[in-house]
């Protein structure tokens, strides 16, 4: 199965990076791309500690970020990864894809212009050393610098024939706040090929928009799946903690 082309009829507002929508002939909305720098449903500095003891024996860890969108979220976790992690080296090249080929171009580009909201949550997910994986081009531009670059792959790719190429091993697969623009026929077939390739030693990462538009977390525990506790919540007011998932034992 693969997910339809996109047919670009409409998009609102004007193309930016991390703000699109695109519809059908309908008015249906295809899909939308909409990310942010360090997104705050995740705690990027836990998350990190979290990858760094769960996969402390294994040498090498495959790291998949599938509807990457503008690659705001595989650059957030490079730059979590390299600062928390005593060996970060083996988390990298992350395999960034998405379906829509102008938005993996605006990725290879890798120009990102931050919301003061933004800019402070990525002072505060790198401990205030953001400056060691990205270059400020203008007063609200960054890139990432050359060695963060070369931490992400991008390619233009839907995610079940991504999912075909996963490998076996230890894994972790980013598959982020798209799940509810799914149609459930997709969504099953998807699932489906995602259970198949979830070994012992592998995470699911999900987003918020995931579970609070459409009870994603009870469809993930009725295949199989259980939650891992990756952060303490007591300090993350707010917020489920249904964002990180793996087989269940």
């Amino acid at each position: 199965m693969n997910i339809s082309p996109i047919k670009y009829f409409q998009m609102s507002p004007a193309f930016t990076s991390n703000n699109r929508t695109v519809r059908d002939e309908s008015g249906s909305i295809i899909h939308r791309n909409t990310t942010v720098m360090f997104r705050q449903d995740i705690n990027w500095i836990d998350l990190a500690n979290f990858l760094e003891s769960y996969f402390r024996d294994s040498k090498k860890v495959d790291v998949y970020s599938f509807a990457c969108s503008d690659g705001s979220e595989p650059y957030s976790l490079t730059a979590s990864i390299k600062n928390e992690c005593l060996n970060p080296n083996k988390f990298f090249p992350i395999m960034a894809s998405d379906y829509d080929d102008e938005i993996i171009k605006e990725a290879k580009k890798a120009h990102y212009t931050l919301t003061n909201t933004e800019f402070d949550s990525m002072r505060r997910a790198t401990r205030n050393k953001w400056d060691k994986y990205f270059n400020m081009l203008t007063s609200d531009t960054i890139e990432p610098n050359n060695k963060t670059k070369n931490c992400v792959n991008f390619k233009t790719e839907d995610i079940i024939d991504g999912l075909d190429k996963v490998k076996k091993g230890p894994k972790v697969i980013m598959a982020r706040n798209f799940w509810p623009y799914l149609k459930s026929e997709d969504k099953a077939k998807i699932l489906e090929k995602l259970k198949s390739k979830m070994d012992d030693d592998s995470l699911l990462i999900i987003g918020a928009f995931d579970q609070d538009a459409i009870k994603f977390d009870r469809e993930l525990s009725s295949l199989g799946f259980e939650e891992v506790e990756y952060t303490d919540y007591t300090r993350w007011i707010g917020f489920e903690p249904h964002l990180v998932w793996k087989a269940a034992s």
